[in-house]
């Protein structure tokens, strides 16, 4: 399969020393201090070489999305990622859908209303696959402090998630998984395969059309 492909090539590098990473990862914040009881949002920022790409949620043909795994104090509840519309990658006969240049996948976590203490310390592993001409895995582990006040002013970086929900993805909403799951996990191309395949596709691109 495409996933197994994009396995393979990254399994193939040479084993010299750690490859040269070409995405960089930072943990960020709207806002410039944490509130009990209020919701804060933070975000991954990637920021990819020149030519280099990751991947959405629905990668595509190949590839692996995103992932963040989040440590955090007790009671802060961490929300899913809110997904940035992907661009089309095509890939000679395969189309995959991800990101290139700089991409923030913003997050919402909820803070407790007996929050206490001075300051707080957020930790996240972000996970991804970099690809251009070969993929490779990528990660870091990411930390942000911020203080713990009675009110919270927008941060130095509040205009990149001003920016960032104004391109929030939808597509999800409109997939039928049921036709997802024929589509990339049948055993034989039949027609009822390939029907799905061309349905799923069609409403992904249809959706992301408006940005490429």
């Amino acid at each position: 399969t495409g996933l197994a492909a994009s396995t393979s090539a990254a399994q193939g590098l040479p084993r010299f020393g750690a490859p040269e990473p070409h995405v960089k990862a930072e943990l960020i914040a709207a806002r410039d201090a944490v509130v009990a009881g209020q919701p804060l949002q933070v975000g991954v920022r990637l920021t990819h070489d020149d030519e280099w790409h990751t991947y959405w949620q629905v990668p595509g043909d190949s590839g692996l999305p995103t992932q963040i795994n989040w440590s955090l104090p007790a009671a802060i509840v961490a929300g899913p990622i809110e997904w940035p519309h992907p661009h089309r990658l095509p890939a000679g006969p395969l189309v995959n859908f991800g990101y290139e240049g700089d991409t923030l996948l913003l997050t919402t976590l909820q803070m407790p209303a007996n929050l206490t203490g001075s300051a707080v310390t957020l930790n996240a592993k972000a996970e991804w696959l970099e690809c251009k001409d070969v993929c490779i895995p990528g990660s870091a582990d990411l930390k942000l402090t911020l203080p713990v006040k009675g009110q919270a002013a927008p941060s130095a970086l509040a205009a990149s998630f001003a920016e960032a929900r104004k391109h929030l993805s939808r597509a999800l909403e409109q997939l039928h998984l049921p036709d997802l799951y024929l589509a990339f996990g049948c055993a034989e191309r039949d027609e009822a395969a390939v029907r799905a395949l061309d349905k799923v596709l069609n409403t992904v691109a249809g959706a992301i059309r408006s940005v490429d």
